[in-house]
């Protein structure tokens, strides 16, 4: 009869011990999605981010920003031929 006690106080026993860790899994799991959809959102804004960085440091953003602020494209360079290199002039 005290075997049969014990044995039915260990079931019960571990039987609690397993709806408390089944518990604790259920939890982890959720966590772990969370941080999966966290991580989602993260990546999508950084992709955000990283087209925005390249728009705004392309050739055509950049010259029309130079355009925006009054500068103008010179078409009359002026180049000067030495015959010698000035630094090596004595």
């Amino acid at each position: 009869m005290k075997l049969i006690k014990l044995l039915s106080a260990c079931i019960f026993i571990l039987a609690v011990c397993n709806i408390a860790y089944t518990s604790k899994l259920v939890d982890y799991g959720e966590r772990i999605s969370n941080l999966e959809e966290e991580i989602q959102t993260i990546e999508h804004e950084n992709q955000k981010l990283n087209l925005s960085i390249t728009k705004q440091g392309s050739i055509t953003t950049i010259a029309d920003k130079i355009q925006e602020s009054g500068f103008e494209k010179n078409s009359n360079i002026v180049t000067l031929k030495l015959d010698k290199f000035v630094a090596l002039s004595q």
